[in-house]
């Protein structure tokens, strides 16, 4: 909010310029992590000031996408289920100046812990096996509670076994990825990696009979990204 100044000119009130430059800008840095175990950031020394907001987006990495274990024509696993995914706003608490974090890799739940409270975005399940029945379930999505916003991972699509039609077991999607990219369409191959983002799930494995086992794509990594 712009800052009115206690001058007056001719029963006017003049406005503080220098206050009105900077209001309203938002966090100006970014800084994003996409692999770390129990790792430390530091706060630059900016925004270690008591009082300072900062925001937190935590991904949890996607489940993988079910595998088929039978030779029969058109029989898919499910597709995995997204990692959840949490927005926290933080307010920088005096003298505590780091916090540790953990990227979850595919089907892993991702953490940041600062001032003592840690905040998880939970893994995506892993999509059923194909086994030549219709219906075989998606994989559930990641968990997200705690945070300022909590998006709930989305379950992966079903798998099927027809012997006239075959399902398409996409991976489940998340603000920054999307699960459509885990699948391959082509037969006896298999899923392929959530690769379009981080924390969607992998594709279900679609087989047309030549072959048993077929392995599901594998979810993309869950992501940290801290702005301030």
């Amino acid at each position: 909010m712009a800052k009115l100044s206690n001058t007056q000119v001719g029963g006017v009130l003049t406005i503080d310029t220098a206050v009105i430059s900077t209001a309203g800008a938002g966090f100006q840095n970014m800084v994003f992590y996409t692999t770390g175990t129990a790792a430390t950031w530091t706060m630059p020394s900016a925004l270690q000031v008591p009082g300072a907001k900062f925001k937190v987006t935590i991904v949890g990495g996607g489940g993988s996408g079910g595998p088929t274990s039978v030779a029969t024509a058109y029989v898919s696993g499910g597709g995995g289920g997204s990692g959840g995914v949490i927005v926290v706003y933080l307010t920088v608490v005096s003298s505590v100046y780091t916090a540790t974090y953990t990227v979850g890799a595919a089907a892993v739940s991702s953490t940041f812990t600062y001032n003592g409270t840690t905040y998880t975005a939970g893994g995506g399940g892993s999509g059923g096996t194909g086994t030549g029945a219709n219906s075989i379930a998606g994989g559930i999505g990641g968990t997200a509670t705690g945070g300022t916003l909590n998006y709930v991972g989305a379950p992966g699509g079903r798998g099927q076994g027809s012997s006239s039609y075959y399902s398409f077991p996409i991976g489940g999607n998340t603000p920054l990825g999307f699960g459509q990219g885990g699948l391959k369409y082509n037969l006896n191959t298999g899923g392929s990696v959530g690769t379009l983002g981080y924390g969607a799930g992998g594709g279900g494995a679609i087989n047309n009979g030549t072959a048993a086992t077929h392995t599901g794509g594998t979810g993309g990594t869950g992501l940290i990204i801290i702005e301030y």
